[in-house]
């Protein structure tokens, strides 16, 4: 587990109840895209709704291309069928019918913020889904969420990420330098789905970290086909996190 006393100001759920509680990592939903995959996507949101995950969004939740911005200019305008404000109408409405935890902002999410000086997060969608069931905290550009259950701690640290990337784990690897003391680490933004367990090599000895790459409800898009450099995508889907009564944690893949 990780060290509680060195992270006391990070962002705190307290979870109740017997559990297991199910954390539900998703990132790069990409609202709005013409190739969103908008049946995977709600299939999953029913599952959610019924078995009462937590959702923990990684970002790029929106595609967000507005006609001022830059990358309309490459083409990217035509990947996307429903304008920006449609998208978060949208947005608001799927994550108002599920336990909403918390979210920090992806490169395509921060369109608005570069065109307009409004985060599409912390100004507009997560005020509105905000309630006493939904924390809905805004976690900036990412870090540390912690979770306190009973006499248990889990520590999980979260990022868009970058890229493009060889490695899926790099960009989990830089996290672990800047924030050591998480048991888990996810990113997502490469499109990749990835869960591995690792050990950081520690002066005490070796920890184990569980890495978590959050995959992608996108289907083809132009720009993100770069991110792979000629490997074969993963699957659509994302990753169920369940954290166990006993202080124990695991990761499954969402694909189907």
């Amino acid at each position: 587990m990780a060290r509680p006393g060195t992270i006391a100001t990070v962002p705190t759920i307290e979870l109740k109840g017997r559990g297991p509680h199910r954390i539900w990592l998703v990132s790069d939903i990409h609202i709005g895209a013409s190739e969103h995959d908008f049946h995977m996507w709600n299939a999953h949101l029913a599952r959610a709704r019924e078995e009462r995950w937590r959702l923990l969004c990684l970002g790029d939740a929106f595609e967000m291309v507005g006609l001022s911005d830059r990358v309309a200019q490459y083409g990217a305008l035509w990947e996307q069928e429903k304008p920006p404000p449609a998208q978060i109408r949208e947005a608001v409405a799927a994550f108002q019918s599920v336990i909403f935890d918390a979210a920090c902002e992806g490169n395509h999410d921060w369109r608005m913020a570069r065109a307009h000086g409004v985060s599409a997060w912390d100004d507009i969608v997560l005020p509105q889904i905000r309630s006493k069931r939904s924390p809905a905290k805004y976690l900036g550009d990412g870090g540390y969420l912690r979770y306190l259950w009973g006499d248990n701690t889990f520590v999980i640290c979260v990022q868009h990420g970058e890229g493009p990337v060889v490695n899926p784990l790099t960009t989990l690897y830089r996290m672990m330098l800047v924030w050591p003391d998480a048991d888990v680490y996810a990113a997502g933004h490469t499109h990749n789905l990835l869960v591995e367990h690792v050990s950081q090599e520690t002066l005490g000895g070796p920890v184990p970290k569980l890495c978590i790459r959050t995959g992608t409800y996108l289907g083809f898009a132009r720009y993100a086909k770069r991110r792979l450099y000629g490997k074969p995508p993963t699957p659509r889907g994302s990753v169920l996190l369940t954290l166990e009564p006993d202080g124990s944690y695991h990761a499954e893949m969402l694909t189907a």
